[in-house]
């Protein structure tokens, strides 16, 4: 994704090949696929620390703004019981939009028990990515804390110099 966008930004273009094949391998249980996803999130935000660009779209960190705001706001309604109510609107906004995507898949597939299935499918896609992003946070700002900069992906210039 980053190296897309510099790329773009720097006046270069993408060269799609219609005759090339790919396969995607979807995964085969409900774990590998949180796993994957949890992944996914912690990876949505490690690219920080080796971009001197943003290295991800916006659309790439919603799911940690929903996990981030709704476990705010249970945090906050514990000290705060009035607040209680903006939980709910999360989690109620959230569960309009899951069923309103879930109704979506199921009318282009043809297939009305995709309204059962998908909102639990998007659920766990957006938690464990979500989660997986905000242990990523967790992951640069104690690295920042405990080296006093920002992670370094093995292999690059930076890290060769960290280790000199």
């Amino acid at each position: 994704m980053e190296f897309n966008r510099r790329l773009v930004e720097s006046g270069g273009r993408i060269l799609l090949l219609p005759n090339v094949v790919s396969y995607y391998h979807a995964r085969t249980s409900p774990g590998e696929f949180i796993k994957h996803n949890w992944a996914n999130g912690v990876w949505s935000i490690l690219p920080f620390s080796y971009s001197s660009v943003t290295p991800v779209s916006v659309r790439h960190l919603v799911p940690l703004m929903f996990v981030a705001s709704l476990g705010g706001a249970t945090l906050l309604s514990r000290a705060v019981p009035p607040a209680a109510w903006l939980a709910r609107l999360i989690a109620v906004t959230y569960g309009a939009a899951n069923a309103a995507a879930s109704i979506s898949v199921a009318v282009r597939g043809r297939d009305p028990r995709y309204v059962l299935v998908m909102p639990v499918v998007f659920g766990v896609l957006h938690g464990a990515y979500g989660l997986g992003a905000a242990w990523g946070v967790a992951r640069l700002a104690w690295a920042k804390r405990r080296r006093g900069s920002a992670l370094t992906a093995p292999g690059t210039a930076h890290a060769r110099r960290a280790r000199a």
